[in-house]
């Protein structure tokens, strides 16, 4: 099974599935909102990820230093990260600056669709769909509800 993501051409190459859908959710998100720092709960972008990490920056600086350039990450309370994304569409490659890239790996095809449905309307939830995207409140990017995952967790 594979699936088909958006991706800035930078993250064409990456070796990470999970990597490649947190890059895909937020290029989402900074097309829809704009480009600027967001908040993420940790737990989230652990699952999206699919690993564990306190220290995201160093992770991906570690494994892909040419990402660097393109994606910050912050911290500034315990249970979130902050990222923000270069989006200079004018540093673009010949073929443009988004491309499609597979994904193969099922858990993160799977977190892909979940993804799809609260970024349409959170239409997944036992809410009624509202017409914003509800997980994000004001313009800086903060989180109204700030656990994705909530509905995909077992209590």
């Amino acid at each position: 099974m594979t699936h088909t993501l958006q991706v800035p051409y930078w993250a064409a190459d990456l070796d990470n599935d999970g990597l490649t859908c947190l890059i895909a959710f937020h290029t989402h998100v900074n097309r829809l909102h704009g480009i600027g720092w967001y908040n993420y709960a940790s737990t989230d972008v652990n699952t999206i990820l699919g690993v564990s990490l306190s220290q995201y920056g160093k992770w991906m600086t570690n494994r892909w230093p040419q990402l660097e350039e393109w994606i910050e990450w912050a911290s500034l309370r315990s249970g979130e990260v902050m990222i923000k994304m270069d989006g200079h569409e004018s540093r673009t490659a010949p073929s443009g600056y988004y491309i499609e890239v597979e994904i193969t790996d099922e858990r993160c095809i799977r977190v892909w669709c979940y993804l799809l449905g609260c970024m349409n309307r959170h239409l997944i939830t036992d809410k009624k769909p509202s017409k914003e995207t509800p997980f994000l409140a004001g313009t800086y990017g903060y989180l109204q509800d700030t656990q994705l995952f909530k509905y995909s967790h077992s209590t």
